[in-house]
């Protein structure tokens, strides 16, 4: 018998939080963090591109009391290409990044472009194979 479509959302989700369930094998869980001193675009993050199929980076960029948490999902659309959306923005204040996702090099790159110096970026990312 097949899932429903809620509960497939819901495995992922306690794999996400717990790291258990039977998505494991084809869901990866990873976190970063990292601090950019500049105003220039960075690569926060990056992946192989030929072991995905499917990407969606969970961002917190923080600076002093200001917060800005983004969600972007990302899906290959060639050798060298993305698609990808941005949802889900929150911010306090002010926004302290613009963020991309691009292929280079055969990764998967997401990058940011801090609107301050000495930002803090937290990255949690949840690649489907």
């Amino acid at each position: 018998m097949a899932k429903s479509r809620n509960r497939l959302f819901a495995d992922l989700v306690k794999t996400f939080y717990t790291g258990t369930g039977e998505e494991v094998a084809q869901t990866i869980r990873s976190k970063k963090k990292k601090r950019v001193d500049t105003t220039t675009k960075t690569v926060i993050d990056n992946v192989p591109a030929a072991s995905v199929s499917a990407i969606t980076f969970y961002i917190s960029a923080e600076k002093n009391f200001d917060h800005h948490f983004t969600i972007i999902s990302a899906v290959q659309k060639s050798s060298n290409d993305c698609d990808y959306s941005e949802f889900g923005t929150i911010i306090t204040n002010a926004s302290l990044a613009d963020f991309e996702v691009r292929i280079n090099s055969d990764d998967f790159e997401l990058l940011a472009t801090p609107t301050e110096n000495n930002v803090d970026f937290k990255v949690t990312r949840i690649i489907v194979r």
